[in-house]
């Protein structure tokens, strides 16, 4: 099992290792830029989704995107879809994050 380590040494509890984890993939994905331009319009239709309070819809309105960019090798533009998925899984689902970290290694393989 990997530990994960604080800057002062100690092991961080479960939820920290999380944390740890979603910040670090939320870094990466404003660390690379998105060039995915011609899916602009989608995106914004997902956005308009998640502020009316439809995270099924913005969901639906995210699988052309996905496969989209999967199809271009946009990885970052995928990954920004993937993790926007899963935060809208979240919102219906109410999982606890260990449950999150489970759905996103299950995309990943």
């Amino acid at each position: 099992m990997k530990r994960f380590f604080s800057p002062s040494g100690h092991i961080l509890p479960s939820a920290a290792k999380t944390r740890l984890v979603l910040a670090t993939l939320l870094l990466g994905l404003l660390a690379h830029p998105l060039g995915g331009k011609p899916r602009e319009a989608q995106w914004k239709r997902v956005n308009e989704a998640a502020e009316q309070a439809l995270p099924k819809t913005a969901i639906e309105r995210l699988k052309p995107i996905l496969r989209g960019a999967l199809a271009d090798q946009a990885w970052a533009e995928a990954v920004r879809a993937m993790g926007r998925k899963f935060s809208l899984e979240d919102t219906i689902q109410e999982d606890h994050p260990e449950a999150r970290i489970v759905r996103l290694q299950a995309a990943i393989a």
